[in-house]
């Protein structure tokens, strides 16, 4: 089951909390029809890629509450509505590392998401953000009051693509102009240029050319320019360099025990499909499924690859909601499953 429906979700409110380190954060939440589903089954958590604001998972927020679960759905500081490490240069992403990211998303998840215990609860996904919530599980699974039974991972940001320089020549390039002070250098400076990279490789499948995703997606960008970053600066890309090294050792992705569904995009050009497979060999519980058909961002890619990759998502949640329906039928206080 999936909709197409890309409006801000019916009873969707936004709102923001400062973290400890005073930055403040944007997030939105909404509960599930109340018609529908008088209780609800659990909670998701949306998170996004590298540039994509919560606006951009309006069609994957719906079609969470539509299967009966509370969504939350923030925005990573730096970009989106979320504050900005630099105010006066609002289009330069941070240059700090993403384990700074993994600290504000834990605060997010204890000070306002708050996940009810009893019920099942799910992260959902996409690119960078997939990079910031591996290590994110790696750092807090076994936390006492930690609250995910699962992770959707949508193309996720496991090693950055190189696919026109060779990848270790890229990063001493990275590394070098970061030693000469460049770290708010764009690379490359063509702001129209990028934009139009990343329509062609993310936003919809001209292959498969879907009008009606691509005349929202435009509303989208121009809707919210304020919230818009541009390029990947030297700075930003020596963090992501860092992380992925950090999220592509098998020995840290051998200690996540969370269930991980990696979601790969067979037309990706961004990130490394060859490290999602890897990764998801690595996980004791990971899974990957791959969607020939799909560009980088497959949350919002064309009807040929939304029903099976919802179809997909189903069948791995459906075991863990199944055995929270068992538990609740014995034991009302017990809540950690497999």
């Amino acid at each position: 089951m999936t909709t197409k429906n890309f409006k801000q979700p019916d009873g969707w409110a936004y709102n923001s909390f400062k973290t400890a380190s005073g930055h403040d954060i944007r997030y939105g939440s909404a509960e599930p029809d109340p018609d529908k589903f008088p209780e609800s089954k659990g909670t998701v958590v949306v998170t996004g890629g590298y540039g994509r604001h919560i606006e951009y998972y309006y069609e994957a927020i719906n079609n969470w509450l539509n299967r009966g679960y509370t969504v939350y759905a923030m925005d990573w500081h730096g970009q989106g509505g979320s504050g900005r490490e630099n105010p006066d240069r609002p289009e330069l992403p941070p240059t700090y590392g993403f384990e700074n990211h993994v600290g504000m998303f834990h605060e997010f998840v204890q000070n306002v998401v708050k996940p009810d215990p009893m019920r099942p609860a799910f992260l959902s996904t996409h690119s960078m953000g997939g990079n910031i919530i591996m290590r994110y599980l790696q750092e807090h699974e076994n936390d006492p009051d930690f609250p995910f039974d699962a992770a959707v991972m949508g193309a996720p940001l496991i090693d950055i693509g190189t696919t026109v320089v060779p990848r270790g020549l890229f990063r001493r390039l990275v590394n070098f102009l970061d030693e000469q002070g460049a770290d708010n250098f764009s690379i490359p400076s063509l702001g129209k240029a990028f934009e139009d990279a990343v329509e062609f490789l993310t936003d919809w499948n001209r292959e498969k050319e879907d009008k009606i995703r691509d005349r929202v997606h435009e509303g989208y960008k121009q809707n919210t320019e304020d919230y818009a970053i541009g390029f990947p600066t030297v700075g930003w890309l020596k963090s992501a360099f860092n992380s992925s090294a950090v999220v592509n050792d098998k020995k840290f992705l051998s200690k996540i025990k969370t269930p991980v569904l990696i979601l790969t995009a067979g037309n990706d050009a961004l990130v490394s499909k060859s490290a999602q497979e890897e990764a998801a060999k690595s996980l004791p519980r990971g899974q990957q499924i791959f969607f020939d058909d799909a560009k980088h961002g497959i949350w919002y890619d064309h009807d040929d690859v939304q029903y099976p990759m919802w179809r997909a998502i189903d069948r791995f949640i459906h075991g863990i909601t199944r055995a929270y329906d068992a538990i609740s039928k014995y034991d009302p206080f017990v809540r950690k499953v497999g």
